[in-house]
């Protein structure tokens, strides 16, 4: 299943005039270039490899282009010095639940 982010699909659409079988074709390429070129996610937790996208800053955010893997959350990494201004950022996957514990 693809997983192309656009903020507003309705406004892409209807604007650009970009129909639902182009965003898929795109979608599609995206992953395939993302497979092999792509920068590796790696989870910080565990330390595997997540999967492969294309990380782009847009508007204050981070878009990540033509990943397929799990759902993943965005952490900040410790630092050895505080520095707001740049701030390391890495991805995690959801823990499993402790179903016997709750």
């Amino acid at each position: 299943m693809a997983r192309l982010f656009i903020a507003n699909r309705t406004l892409l659409h209807k604007h650009l005039g970009v129909s639902p079988s182009f965003r898929s074709r795109l979608s599609r390429f995206l992953q395939l270039c993302a497979r092999y070129a792509g920068s590796r996610i790696v989870d910080v937790r565990t330390g595997k490899v997540v999967g492969r996208a294309f990380m782009v800053s847009w508007a204050g955010k981070l878009h990540l282009l033509g990943y397929t893997g799990p759902p993943i959350v965005p952490v900040f990494l410790p630092q050895s010095h505080l520095s707001y201004s740049r701030q390391s950022l890495g991805f995690t996957t959801h823990p499993e639940p402790e179903f016997e514990h709750l």
